[in-house]
């Protein structure tokens, strides 16, 4: 788990003065949820907070719906990402979490490298969620509104800076 809260703490107080969002790099559940507790303790809105990689286990969708449902961002960026899961399972879960109401709290990006991008000899391209993976949420029943708010609404409310000072 955390080794050092210092560091933490002084993100908190940064975005907390500044309005600035946080941005939550994790591992596992357990990080997730100890960090924005963590956060939350210090003062920091819940929807100042996104976490990133959650999507990496799919094993407890539960997990990501509290999370969601406290108003923490959710940024799925496991996408293209075959050595943890494929885009099937990362589109159940996403339709899941629309069914749960919580296509608010949902980001959609792609977490790669120079090594597996097309332009570099790669597989994908900076295109891949658009050309090929919101079609597929498509097939899974995903509506044009809740990619609309993936794509667009909640990236803007996301990285939007708040009132500074508005936690505490």
């Amino acid at each position: 788990m955390i080794r050092t809260k210092d560091g933490f703490y002084a993100a908190a107080e940064a975005a907390i003065q500044t309005g600035a969002p946080i941005l939550c790099h994790i591992e596992s559940y357990d990080e997730a949820d100890e960090l924005v507790r963590l956060y939350m303790e210090r003062g920091v809105p819940a929807d100042q907070i996104i976490v990133c990689h959650l999507d990496r286990k799919l094993d407890y969708p539960e997990r990501h719906r509290r999370l969601a449902e406290l108003g923490v961002y959710l940024e799925y960026d496991t996408i293209a990402r075959y050595k943890y899961h494929g885009d099937e399972e990362e589109a159940e879960l996403i339709r899941q979490m629309m069914d749960w109401g919580l296509e608010r709290q949902v980001l959609l990006g792609l977490d790669t490298t120079r090594e597996r991008m097309k332009s570099y000899g790669g597989s994908i391209g900076l295109d891949f969620i658009s050309v090929s993976f919101l079609p597929l949420l498509r097939q899974y029943g995903v509506t044009e509104n809740q990619i609309a708010s993936m794509m667009i609404g909640n990236p803007a409310n996301a990285f939007a800076w708040r009132e500074a000072g508005r936690g505490v």
